[in-house]
């Protein structure tokens, strides 16, 4: 409807060749999503993505709703937040990590009330 009473000399044109081809693109990408999402099979994770989950960590010792959630999620001494299978020397990194966050974590928490 926008390009139906479009003037010859207006700077928007409707391309219809770009649009099948971005249109197919959206489709690609929606149904790879859609199936992500259905699939049981879970991504293991990367170190990075190790790292940021006992980064965030850090937060249950000073907050107590943080605490409290990772708590009920069952995370406090987990490798990840899902079942996974990791790589032992992934596994080891997230330990080492989680061994320096606690240390310094139960710094935190002694200098703070929650």
């Amino acid at each position: 409807m926008y390009f139906e009473n479009r003037k010859d000399n207006f700077a928007l044109v409707y391309n219809e060749g770009y649009h099948k081809k971005t249109y197919l693109k959206i489709e690609k990408l929606t149904n790879k999503f859609r199936q992500a999402i259905e699939s049981q099979v879970r991504k293991a994770p990367s170190y990075y993505d190790i790292f940021m989950f006992n980064c965030l960590r850090t937060k249950t010792f000073t907050s107590r709703a943080d605490y409290d959630y990772w708590n009920d999620k069952n995370w406090l001494n987990s490798y990840y937040f899902y079942d996974v299978k990791i790589n032992p020397l992934k596994k080891l990194f997230g330990v080492i990590l989680r061994l320096i966050i606690d240390l310094v974590g139960k710094k935190l928490k002694s200098k703070m009330s929650y």
